[in-house]
């Protein structure tokens, strides 16, 4: 199984980019590329954040704090996955997408707050249990999204 995760840049208030925050680890290789950043800051909590670009919504979340089990969703197929994550807070938070990923130490505080990644998946997933851990007083959104596309990989010769 081949998955690519590619950290996004984010955009905090008019000021300037900051890199991702958070720590993802899979059992995957990973690979660095860009991507645009949200329209809104990614610290705004109380709606759930946008996707950037085309996609299906599997699971939002919206004026969370602490920790939560967000829900299971049944099937993921290949694709490219997208995962936003808005926080506000001292601390940092982990979400948890089963055994696809996992993103520990997603800063709520500082310059650059939340999480935005887009992983390219070759094959499909079942039953994936999404979860976030916190502290009471980390304030967070989510938004896991789904488009059945995916970059063109480069061949080997």
């Amino acid at each position: 199984m081949r998955q690519v995760i590619r950290p996004a840049i984010l955009a905090v208030g008019l000021a300037a980019l900051a890199g991702c925050s958070g720590n993802p680890s899979a059992p995957a290789t990973h690979a660095a590329a860009g991507s645009a950043a949200p329209a809104r800051p990614i610290s705004d909590t109380s709606t759930p954040p946008a996707l950037d670009g085309p996609g299906q919504v599997l699971l939002q979340a919206a004026g969370r704090n602490g920790s939560a089990e967000l829900g299971t969703v049944p099937r993921i197929q290949p694709g490219t996955l997208t995962l936003v994550v808005a926080c506000s807070g001292p601390g940092t938070i982990t979400v948890d997408l089963g055994g696809i990923a996992s993103y520990s130490g997603v800063d709520c505080d500082g310059d650059s707050p939340g999480q935005y990644d887009v992983m390219e998946r070759d094959s499909a997933s079942s039953q994936v249990r999404v979860s976030v851990r916190g502290a009471s007083s980390d304030h967070w959104a989510v938004t896991l999204g789904w488009s059945p596309t995916t970059s063109p990989q480069p061949t080997q010769n």
